[in-house]
């Protein structure tokens, strides 16, 4: 390789062209081949893309059991956790009892009702949803905005558990991403 510069005493040190006492030029450095993201991504083969899909489906349905776990209301001193069918139709008589109110206009009465039916059952699913958005329309028309607000809260995060189909959803796309490529 020949420096461009002419002139007695040109030597090569590393990359640089030294003329005595000062660097003149660099020496042309051949470009090293760029790697495509093709050749540098590990290879997807089914296993890895069965491991993937599995730790990341997992982190949606996780998310929704901890929804589920935390937005669930507490079990009240004495009550059992197991279904009683006395109590489930207890609280079915209140709630139908809070509807009528309700249709007839006696909305704080229907309150009262709707109350009742989260006292009974407060692990029922249904019935307590029911409850807590009959409830919320009771608390609107009486103007207790607050109120309302806050068992539409209750009734937001209990329902965004298990029950709720966007966790699946997420879980569908993030699995169907290690099986598809773009």
């Amino acid at each position: 390789m020949q420096c461009n510069i002419a002139g007695q005493g040109l030597q090569w040190r590393n990359t640089h062209c030294i003329v005595p006492g000062r660097r003149v030029c660099r020496r042309p450095v051949q470009a090293a081949a760029k790697k495509t993201s093709e050749e540098t991504a590990p290879e997807k083969t089914i296993g890895s893309r069965v491991r993937r899909s599995i730790l990341l489906g997992g982190i949606p349905i996780g998310l929704g059991a901890a929804f589920e776990i935390k937005a669930r209301p507490p079990v009240p001193e004495g009550f059992t956790e197991q279904r009683d069918d006395q109590q489930t139709l207890l609280g079915k008589e209140y709630l139908d009892r809070a509807l009528d109110l309700y249709n007839s206009g006696e909305y704080k009465k229907a309150v009262e009702e709707y109350s009742k039916v989260a006292a009974v059952v407060p692990r029922d699913y249904t019935l307590c949803m029911k409850s807590y958005l009959g409830r919320r329309d009771a608390y609107k028309r009486l103007g207790m905005t607050k109120e309302a607000s806050a068992d539409d809260r209750r009734e937001w995060a209990w329902g965004r558990g298990i029950r709720w189909p966007g966790w699946y959803i997420a879980t569908a796309i993030l699995v169907r991403n290690q099986f598809v490529d773009n």
